[in-house]
């Protein structure tokens, strides 16, 4: 579990000395129908941490219940591996100096919308955010990518990205620019 949450954080490009990582399962005893989580060692779980494993199970249900049962065996329910990645704070967003639609656009493609209740399939282009003209509408179905965030713009809704970075929605109705 640890080497999948590492390739995707190198997916994500962080850097290996940003993560930490937490190991835990959920244990009771056998026939019991509630579990104590339990923190884990990392690396390989030899019969040395396996029996430090359940000498903090029995140390925990006896904090937690006042009494502990030695004899009696256990069973591990659930294990995870929770990864941590420290992300460098993002930059202030700055006004955009936009381009031209052409520019902005990354892709076009069928996209799923409900309307009016029923599902229907329509062509949505798909645009970048800092490269959108500034005080132009477009009408959806749009998609808006950015680093911090992605904005939908239903099918017959309008949009315009304002002077000062503002994607301003007008909800379906007055939308009349067509890009």
């Amino acid at each position: 579990m640890e080497a999948q949450l590492r390739r995707q954080f190198a997916a994500d490009h962080l850097q290996a000395g940003v993560l930490s990582f937490t190991r835990d399962g959920d244990l009771r005893y056998v026939g019991q129908g509630y579990e104590l989580k339990i923190p884990m060692p990392s690396g390989v779980i030899g019969e040395k941490e396996l029996a430090g494993i359940w000498n903090a199970f029995h140390e925990a249900h006896k904090r937690e219940y006042g009494h502990a049962f030695s004899d009696n065996p256990i069973e591990i329910v659930n294990i995870r591996v929770v990864g941590i990645g420290r992300m460098p704070k993002i930059e202030k967003l700055t006004a955009p100096k936009g381009s031209s639609f052409a520019a902005a656009l990354v892709k076009a493609g069928e996209c799923v919308f409900r309307v009016d209740g029923e599902l229907r399939s329509f062509e949505t282009k798909f645009y970048r955010r800092h490269l959108l003209p500034v005080g132009q509408a477009f009408t959806g179905p749009a998609i808006v990518l950015q680093k911090d965030s992605t904005t939908i713009i239903p099918p017959g809704c309008r949009a315009i990205n304002d002077a000062a970075g503002n994607l301003i929605l007008t909800i379906a109705g007055n939308a009349d620019a067509r890009h």
